[in-house]
């Protein structure tokens, strides 16, 4: 059984200068649902709870850069976690930069420096798309899980 504390999540900063004609809309900031921890029983990852996170995104070109908010609105809110990746047309992909994260591994706790990767398409004001963790020492990987986020409006 392996146990993934995920108490951490990431706010995408990116700014998009003009967007090029058929280029999705992807900068500014975006509210998720976040699974704080994610254990794996029988091969199957069960989330165990979320948390909201803000996502904000800007843009230069094909490149976004950003960052990861999990809890914003609270005083016990972790440092913004910063992403980076691309934009063609109207998806995206961005990994997040690595942050340790408890593991429990058969009741052995142990830190493992974590990321991850998002995978999505712009459909108006929202992101829809996948996420998934993986230890960036190639030790584990997480499946592949349904994402979607929602654009905050002033």
């Amino acid at each position: 059984m392996i146990r993934l504390a995920a108490g951490t999540a990431l706010v995408l900063a990116v700014a998009l200068p003009g967007a090029a004609r058929g280029q999705a809309t992807v900068a500014g900031r975006w509210t998720t649902d976040y699974p704080t921890a994610v254990r794996n029983e029988n091969g199957v990852e069960v989330v165990l709870g979320t948390v909201k996170a803000v996502l904000t995104l800007a843009r230069s070109g094909d490149s976004l850069a950003g960052t990861w908010q999990l809890r914003p609105d609270s005083t016990a809110a972790p440092a913004p976690i910063g992403l980076h990746g691309t934009m063609h047309a109207d998806s995206g992909d961005v990994i997040t930069d690595p942050v340790d994260r408890r593991v429990n591994r058969n009741g052995d706790i142990e830190t493992v420096p974590m990321a991850t990767r998002y995978d999505f398409v712009v459909r108006g004001d929202s992101l829809v798309g996948t996420s998934m963790i993986y230890a960036t020492n190639g030790e584990m990987t997480g499946e592949r899980r349904p994402f979607t986020a929602v654009r905050v409006r002033p």
